[in-house]
């Protein structure tokens, strides 16, 4: 009789450790978005861009080029320089953090207000 009992516990046990450890192994929905515009505001210290009143965080992976495709970094973004930003979009949390931005330096393709 206790060897039939065993089985049983650890069938139980093993969906109670699934049960309690799985939800913390679900997949963050993201998606894939681009924005482009004006630079509102930079804060350097915490390496956040604002853009059409949307914060965008930049990461130690994000790349930063001119249309040219020269790397330039976060010194170079100026308040109110023309930029696009590829960037993920976190469904869980709404945080936006870009993995692509280029400072536009021509005039030519900038979207009007």
């Amino acid at each position: 009789m206790k060897s039939q009992k065993r089985p049983v516990v650890l069938l139980i046990m093993s969906w109670l450790i699934l049960l309690i450890f799985l939800p913390g192994f679900r997949a963050e929905k993201i998606e894939s978005i681009s924005l482009s515009g004006a630079v509102e505001r930079i804060d350097k210290e915490q390496k956040v861009v604002i853009l059409n009143g949307e914060k965008i965080v930049l990461s130690s992976n994000t790349l930063i080029v001119n249309e040219e495709g020269k790397r330039l970094s976060l010194d170079d973004i100026k308040p109110n320089a023309q930029i696009v930003v590829e960037a993920l979009r976190y469904l869980s949390n709404q945080k936006v953090e870009a993995t692509k931005i280029i400072v536009r330096t021509s005039k030519r393709n900038v979207l009007p207000k």
